[in-house]
């Protein structure tokens, strides 16, 4: 049964699911394929290549240092029993409250368990006799906890895996050389937005001159990393298109997995129960939103700056016009205008600036220069892209 299991595992398409943008929905579209019988995933977000090169169960402590020599008495049940308890929230999603995983269901009191003797049980049968390399880990990961959840492997054809961050894609390229990637973005505008007002409103702390630097260069470099890498077959979702056109946009997606399309994709779930949205998200009362892209439009007229709509709409502009959202300067004299306003402290780092001459910190002053000159280099890049000519992105579904 085992060896069926793993010559299947092995057949599967490997899709990716990578973050091109801020607040791009990117656990949404998990949680669409979550029930589909043809799709192996997850509980969401996996850095699997972390934790593999961080097991104690396989390198010991040694691995502090970065030593990466394999322990001569490694037992593999060790290995998932870690995995599972630095996981514990996808095997108990209880206390999974910062995706809101806690309270599932129609009446938003329910929550997933995972039998966690099962996985490891599984994980070392599937393992039994192979050679320890990553992928194989990977592979007996997924299928481990495919079957906990007691389904089919049988039936499955794509392994969908949440890597969410596009730098964490090389080990999973080495491992598997022909994979599908799903780039999830939006309006570079709301998506900025979105970012910073939810992250302040639910943990000030987090929200660093260094922060909103990385927020603003994950946004405008949105799916151009991805761009000339060999074994890639790259496709881009839009937030707002997947919730004015869900069928349209997910009977395309199936189309390119190669995977028909089921009723279920139109319900937003983990483990079968109903999802509702992470911490961040306004309160969520249906899983699509046709309005989406015109209350998000009315939102960042509203409460972004003008320094910070022109910047984001003049560095963004090819991409802006291919997947049709909404262009206010359109004339060329903004391109030129946009560029001593790059260096212009935004809202967001006057705010900082202001807090830190308040505590009189040297450190966090340096910090706030750091930060902007980060904003700088990332927008400077931009802004000279966009007067290059050459392909902005990809097809979208």
């Amino acid at each position: 049964m085992y060896e069926n299991h793993w010559k299947h595992l092995n057949q599967l398409t490997l899709a990716a699911i990578v973050v091109a943008g801020g607040r791009v929905g990117s656990d949404f579209i998990q949680s669409l394929f979550d029930g589909h019988p043809e799709v192996l995933t997850f509980d969401g977000v996996l850095s699997f290549e972390d934790f593999y090169q961080n097991a104690i169960s396989l390198w010991g402590t040694a691995i502090q240092f970065q030593v990466h020599r394999r322990l001569e008495r490694a037992a593999p049940s060790d290995f998932f029993y870690e995995f599972a308890w630095k996981h514990l929230y996808a095997f108990k999603s209880n206390y999974d409250n910062l995706e809101g995983k806690h309270r599932l269901g129609m009446s938003r009191d329910e929550a997933n368990q995972v039998d966690i003797e099962a996985f490891v049980r599984y994980g070392v049968q599937l393992l039994s006799g192979r050679e320890w390399t990553s992928r194989n880990a990977f592979l007996a990961l997924y299928g481990a906890f495919g079957l906990a959840r007691g389904e089919d492997l049988s039936k499955k054809k794509v392994l969908l895996h949440h890597i969410h961050d596009m730098e964490k894609l090389p080990p999973l390229l080495e491992a598997f050389p022909n994979i599908k990637v799903i780039a999830a973005t939006r309006d570079p505008r709301a998506g900025y937005l979105s970012t910073m007002e939810h992250t302040y409103r639910y943990s000030k702390e987090k929200v660093t001159p260094n922060m909103h630097a990385y927020v603003y260069a994950r946004i405008l470099r949105e799916s151009d990393p991805l761009q000339g890498r060999p074994g890639m077959d790259v496709r881009v979702n839009l937030l707002e298109r997947l919730h004015q056109s869900p069928e349209t946009v997910l009977n395309n997606m199936c189309q390119w997995l190669g995977i028909p399309f089921h009723p279920v994709l139109l319900c937003s779930t983990w483990g079968g129960k109903e999802w509702w949205g992470d911490a961040l998200s306004d309160e969520i009362r249906k899983t699509f939103n046709p309005e989406m892209y015109a209350a998000s439009q009315k939102k960042w007229e509203r409460n972004l700056s003008f320094q910070d709509r022109l910047l984001l709409e003049v560095l963004m502009r090819k991409k802006l016009r291919r997947y049709g959202y909404v262009i206010k300067y359109r004339a060329s004299l903004w391109h030129l205008l946009a560029f001593p306003l790059i260096f212009w402290p935004n809202r967001i780092e006057r705010k900082l600036l202001r807090e830190n001459l308040k505590s009189f910190g040297a450190i966090r002053l340096l910090r706030w220069i750091q930060g902007l000159g980060r904003r700088y280099r990332c927008m400077l890049q931009r802004w000279i892209a966009v007067l290059r000519s050459g392909k902005e992105s990809f097809e979208f579904f």
